[in-house]
């Protein structure tokens, strides 16, 4: 059972890279989804969806260059 645990633990890394990063845009844009009824009386909304997950990828990029 070892070897199929390698497999699918090789086929989740080629799609999710850093895990924290995988979690927060999907909690982000569940966040958005959510407040998208309140959102769609202010103008700007796709901005502040894009400014969020801009956010998560630099801080992202900041912590991997932190380890490195």
């Amino acid at each position: 059972m070892g070897w199929l645990s390698s497999i699918l633990e090789e086929l989740l890394s080629l799609f999710v890279d850093d895990g924290y990063l995988a979690l927060a845009v999907v909690a982000w844009v569940a966040l958005m989804w959510l407040l998208s009824g309140q959102l769609q009386q202010v103008h700007g909304s796709g901005l502040i969806l894009f400014l969020g997950l801009a956010g998560l990828l630099v801080e992202s990029a900041r912590r991997r260059a932190a380890r490195r």
